[in-house]
């Protein structure tokens, strides 16, 4: 689908994994402890709007969906729990046709290393190397932090896919949008399978599988230009139907036609799983 795509496209350098005699180890909260040799390329990513309406979670692994949430203070976990955790399931269960979808009790406020608030306590940061969050290998593991143990039990057996849900809350246009890779133009070779861990405030490390991408000019890539807070991104994380996409890779990137002035990136994601009936 992507290759269609001819009417708009911004270069940007993004960061995706060079050669190494070691098995990756990212440690998101500590730069000092991962281990990587990032291998910076130059790359055109072509504006998803002209064909947003023909995108295929199953195919492609992403798709834009329009969605105003009522949630007034994204950083307010209150509102989270209470509202916009239930606002993600009907979105989720409506493109996707799930029976049953659960999502994660944390989301995670992302601000742009130009905002004045960033690196704020409870807010992240937009991640410039390219990588998927969880593997064929992590992907159950996900399914079963989410699902409580009688879930597990009813559900076994039965296709379940993870979804991240992306929205942009500063104004249009984004200085360092969110781009995300067509997963049928991803080969078996281009994934890196790498260690990631996470430190939480009890001090024990939590390590999981994730996933870089080494280079390939044939990867395609898109973004959606000018998003606002009342449309969603959606992509893949992961699939327990290996016949359609498992994941989609992405990354943010700073994009240069944007105004110098333009607000810094202000953004939110939460994770979903999906579960079907047949």
């Amino acid at each position: 689908m992507l290759a269609r795509v001819q009417d708009r496209a911004v270069e940007a350098q993004v960061n995706y994994l060079g050669a190494m005699p070691e098995r990756p180890c990212f440690h998101p909260g500590d730069a000092a402890r991962s281990n990587l040799n990032l291998d910076g390329r130059e790359i055109s990513i072509r504006d998803m709007r002209p064909v947003q309406d023909m995108l295929s979670l199953d195919r492609e692994g992403f798709a834009i969906v329009p969605h105003t949430s009522t949630v007034t203070d994204f950083r307010d976990p209150v509102q989270i729990r209470d509202i916009y955790r239930r606002e993600i399931a009907d979105i989720v269960m409506a493109v996707t046709g799930a029976a049953r979808v659960i999502v994660a009790e944390r989301a995670l406020y992302r601000l742009g290393d130009r905002s004045p608030d960033f690196g704020a306590t409870g807010t992240t940061y937009a991640m410039r190397m390219i990588h998927t969050d969880y593997t064929p290998n992590s992907g159950p593991g996900f399914v079963s932090s989410i699902l409580t143990p009688e879930e597990l039990r009813v559900w076994r057996g039965h296709r379940a896919a993870g979804f991240s849900i992306w929205r942009a809350l500063s104004e249009p246009p984004q200085d360092t949008p969110l781009a995300v890779c067509d997963a049928t133009s991803v080969e078996p070779d281009d994934f890196i399978p790498s260690d990631v861990t996470i430190t939480p405030p009890d001090g024990r490390d939590v390590t999981w599988e994730g996933g870089f991408l080494r280079h390939n000019p044939l990867h395609r890539w898109g973004y959606f230009s000018n998003m606002h807070r009342d449309e969603a991104l959606i992509f893949k994380i992961c699939d327990s139907d290996a016949r359609r996409a498992e994941q989609v890779f992405h990354t943010a990137f700073d994009d240069r036609s944007a105004p110098p002035d333009a607000a810094p990136r202000e953004s939110v994601d939460i994770r979903a799983v999906a579960l079907f009936a047949d």
